[in-house]
């Protein structure tokens, strides 16, 4: 669905998705997209393995429940207006292979931190234009 106009989904647009176990990729990219759902009360992406939110509109933190998708490989959100932490629980991702982080200027993460967790087994790392340290 990429270059899709979903800007009037408000956040809940995750809602109906997240009732797709069998679901393996996910692309929305450039749909206008303007914020995450903060939390869900249960995650059921148990088969998503490509997750690309990238070129969207979120202006919100990285959700604490995408470190819950256990089963992803690969995760876009290069460009998405993202600002606050990396949540760490994103480097505890042991299939994750591809991380696209980069161009949300507001967004920061602690080098040493991230790369102790599994990402230090990717093989696609892209973090820049973001606000690294240590």
């Amino acid at each position: 669905m990429e270059g899709t106009d979903l800007s009037k989904l408000g956040s809940d647009w995750i809602v109906p998705l997240n009732k797709l176990p069998s679901l393996s990729e996910l692309h929305l990219s450039f749909c206008s997209l303007r914020s995450f759902k903060s939390s869900l009360n249960v995650v059921n992406f148990t088969s998503l393995a490509v997750l690309d939110l990238s070129l969207n509109d979120f202006h919100s933190e990285i959700p604490n429940w995408l470190s819950n998708i256990t089963s992803l490989e690969s995760i876009n959100l290069r460009s998405s207006k993202l600002y606050g932490t990396i949540p760490l629980g994103l480097t505890g991702l042991q299939n994750l292979r591809s991380v696209d982080l980069a161009k949300n200027k507001n967004l920061t993460g602690n080098c040493s931190q991230l790369f102790a967790g599994s990402w230090r087994m990717a093989e696609y790392v892209k973090l820049e234009f973001i606000q690294l340290h240590g």
